[in-house]
């Protein structure tokens, strides 16, 4: 059942694995060591947090993808791939962020390697570095969010969390 939601769901973190499946933290880092051990899945950890992912991603792709898992990160790099290239201005602009919020998004991605900067005298600009494996996972991360939310949808509906009644 472990295996199986990591792989349903990439990226999916410690917290979200207990609440999916019912199991004491204990025992729940238990059984995730064990399929760590067995390298069935993989870990990226960091403080406060541990992402689980199938052993199909190699590490650039995890770390890509715990990028992608970010709103504006996301954004920037969904523009820049509809645009080709932009410039800082541009970027700010299309995300609605402050320019100071924009580098800020802009250096992790650069020191990611997700993104590259392009000097042309004194403009800047910015274009994705590997466009198909940044397609492939946006693609992986809709589609896991989206099952994810219709499996709490169903959750909810059939635990009678939400009910539709008709006003009288």
């Amino acid at each position: 059942m472990l295996l199986e939601l990591v792989t349903r769901l990439p990226g999916i973190r410690f917290l979200e694995l207990r609440r999916e499946t019912g199991l004491a933290n204990g025992a729940l880092a238990y059984h995730l060591g064990i399929l760590e051990r067995e390298s069935l899945l993989r870990s990226e950890r960091g403080p406060g947090y541990a992402e689980f992912y199938p052993t199909s991603f190699d590490m650039s792709d995890i770390r890509a993808f715990a990028m992608i898992r970010h709103d504006r990160s996301r954004e920037l790099l969904t523009y820049l791939l509809e645009s080709g290239k932009a410039t800082h201005g541009d970027i700010a602009s299309k995300i609605k962020a402050a320019p100071p919020t924009a580098s800020w998004y802009l250096n992790r991605l650069l020191k990611a390697e997700l993104v590259k900067a392009i000097y042309t005298g004194r403009q800047t600009w910015y274009e994705v570095n590997e466009p198909q494996k940044i397609r492939k996972l946006l693609s992986i991360y809709r589609s896991t969010w989206q099952d994810a939310v219709a499996d709490r949808f169903a959750s909810m509906w059939e635990n009678n969390r939400i009910s539709f009644r008709r006003k009288e």
